[in-house]
């Protein structure tokens, strides 16, 4: 507090920013230490798939370019099962943990020898088994990729993870928010362009191999 406001301290750190397939294990540690320091609480989870028509819809926004549109237009019977498949059963509980929410490698450092979060803007309560699953899709590159960060998380937590589809719903929620933000606000720009392309893609890859990451977790 500092004349009556609340202001937010930052320790400098030089390091380096990590990139998708680097310190994979250290990407787990580091969110089994967040967890273990966040306050834990039982809250529902409340996914809402979207529907092929409803993927249909953004692709024939007015203005949207061509390729963009077709693309959406060509993923929406994959986008909406992808949703189907990733939504959890109504008013299912589990356990959260007050944690980063965001924790991608653009929002860490490798500083010092150690993996570090920053950028805690998105900071709140997260389903723990879903926000394990999203940091290891954030962070591998492939399914091998993603079982080592869920056993360096599992093995540093003592947490078992869910071998069901549900525990993919919160990542696959937050990239069709970024495609539908990026189509809606952004289509105007080259990088909004590129983004809800590279966004729409990913999903798709996650849809083709979701049965091979949920075995993966039946691994850890």
């Amino acid at each position: 507090m500092v004349d009556g406001s609340w202001w937010r301290g930052h320790r400098w750190c030089e390091g380096t920013s990590p990139s998708p397939g680097d310190h994979l294990e250290d990407a787990g540690v580091l969110l089994a230490e967040i967890h273990r320091a966040g306050e834990k609480s039982a809250r529902a989870l409340d996914d809402q798939a979207r529907e092929a028509r409803t993927w249909g819809a953004l692709a024939e926004l007015p203005g949207l370019p061509g390729p963009l549109s077709d693309q959406l237009c060509s993923a929406a019977p994959e986008l909406a099962q992808l949703g189907a498949a990733t939504a959890a059963s109504a008013h299912l509980v589990t356990e959260h943990a007050d944690s980063h929410s965001d924790l991608d490698p653009k929002n860490t450092l490798f500083a010092s020898g150690r993996l570090l979060a920053v950028d805690r803007d998105a900071a709140g309560p997260r389903s723990i088994a879903q926000e394990a699953v999203c940091l290891a899709l954030d962070w591998a590159e492939d399914v091998d990729g993603f079982r080592r960060v869920l056993t360096a998380y599992a093995d540093s937590s003592g947490t078992a993870l869910p071998t069901e589809a549900w525990a993919f719903g919160g990542w696959v929620a937050a990239l069709t928010g970024w495609l539908t933000c990026n189509v809606e606000k952004r289509s105007g720009t080259g990088l909004g362009l590129h983004e809800a392309s590279e966004t729409c893609a990913r999903l798709l890859s996650v849809h083709r191999a979701l049965d091979e990451h949920v075995l993966a977790l039946s691994d850890l």
